[in-house]
């Protein structure tokens, strides 16, 4: 994850189709690291956005699909 990554994704059509990417995308930004792994949990992550855990994996498995986050 890179910041030109934050930038390009406003015009990203994944994240248009999709608020709920655009939303743990975000969220990810505001606490991850960019020189470090860290785990994610989808169920950790929906409770404190208030989105059900399959949403969240979805939305995850979007981002890694898309090349904005790295399965560590």
């Amino acid at each position: 994850m890179s910041f030109p990554a934050f930038v390009d994704a406003g015009t990203d059509p994944l994240f248009t189709r999709r608020g709920s990417t655009a939303v743990v995308y975000m969220r990810l930004i505001g606490t991850l690291d960019f020189g470090e792994f860290r785990r994610v949990w989808a169920g950790r992550l929906a409770k404190e956005l208030k989105l059900k855990p399959h949403t969240v994996g979805a939305a995850l498995r979007a981002l890694h699909e898309a090349g904005y986050i790295e399965r560590g």
